[in-house]
């Protein structure tokens, strides 16, 4: 019973010492919460400051790093078949690239070789119309100049005074035929006549302007010596009265001159200005009819002009 006895003390001497036991076990060197509050409060400024400037790093920012750790362990190398695919997918874009840039080219060049072309056809045009005019006042021209040439070869110039006053005029005053030719001259002067691919074709609008220049070189020259010519019409005519037959209002060749309505003074008899009169009618005569047959060969290159360029380029009638 003595020993049952002590039992229960031996289990309340382990119970104390395993309470002894617990406490000691737990490490010396763990400190209180207050204690880690108070460090934490004591903080040196410095600390918060790199605290605070350390960079903030969002999270796509993290995201791409961890894509190019990634990648960089996807790289690997090239093989031949991978350089020969991207050499043939460069060549085929760089020739790609070539063809839509000529196919431009041609376009743009079709496209202004009709714009020259057609304009070019309209000042043709023009010219067949100025052409017809002219020459029909270069023959009424000569009709007068021919009659004031019989006139002086009759020796009959007091019943033909007033015509003679008359006619005198047009041997200084014709018309001269102008072509329209500003598209010419822009082809020519800035190269554009490349367009034009039919060879044929361009030699004949080349020759219808080359015998227009020709045409100029005449025209020119064919009434010279004005002066000489108002020597002899101050020795023969009446400046009053010579003056007079000058139509100011006029709006057409053919009434530049009025027809004298009254008597003039009669003619001078000075031989030698009725000779030079004589001789100037007739070189105006001449020059007249050189006048004429240009005409009418440039009226016929005109005309064969506009038939070539409408068939070629397929130009409708407004």
């Amino acid at each position: 019973m003595a020993e049952e006895k002590k039992i229960p003390n031996e289990s309340s001497d382990t119970g104390k010492k395993e309470n002894t036991l617990d406490i000691t076990s737990e490490p010396t060197d763990k400190k209180p919460d207050n204690d880690v509050e108070k460090i934490d409060d004591k903080t040196s400024p410095s600390s918060e400051l790199l605290v605070k400037d350390e960079p903030k790093i969002s999270s796509d920012q993290k995201q791409a790093e961890i894509m190019e750790v990634h990648h960089s362990h996807l790289h690997h190398k090239k093989k031949w078949k991978d350089y020969l695919f991207e050499f043939i997918m460069l060549f085929l874009a760089i020739t790609l690239g070539f063809f839509v840039e000529n196919r431009r080219e041609v376009y743009v060049e079709n496209k202004r070789e009709k714009e020259y072309i057609k304009s070019l056809y309209d000042d043709l045009k023009v010219d067949t119309a100025i052409l017809q005019r002219t020459y029909e006042e270069k023959v009424w021209a000569y009709d007068k100049l021919d009659s004031l040439a019989n006139i002086l070869s009759s020796r009959n110039l007091e019943t033909h005074n007033e015509l003679i006053y008359y006619f005198e005029r047009f041997i200084t005053q014709t018309d001269v035929f102008t072509s329209q030719d500003v598209t010419y001259q822009q082809l020519r002067n800035s190269g554009s006549f490349r367009y034009i691919e039919n060879i044929a074709l361009y030699k004949k609008i080349t020759d219808y302007y080359n015998l227009y220049s020709r045409y100029q070189q005449l025209a020119e020259s064919s009434f010279d010596n004005v002066q000489n010519l108002t020597e002899m019409e101050s020795r023969l005519f009446n400046g009053e009265d010579l003056a007079g037959l000058n139509n100011t209002a006029a709006k057409t060749f053919y009434n530049l001159f009025n027809r004298p309505e009254k008597k003039l003074r009669p003619i001078g008899n000075d031989t030698a200005a009725l000779n030079y009169l004589s001789i100037k009618v007739a070189n105006a005569k001449y020059s007249i009819l050189a006048s004429r047959r240009f005409l009418t060969w440039l009226k016929m290159y005109a005309e064969a002009l506009l038939i070539n360029l409408k068939e070629e380029y397929h130009f409708k009638e407004n």
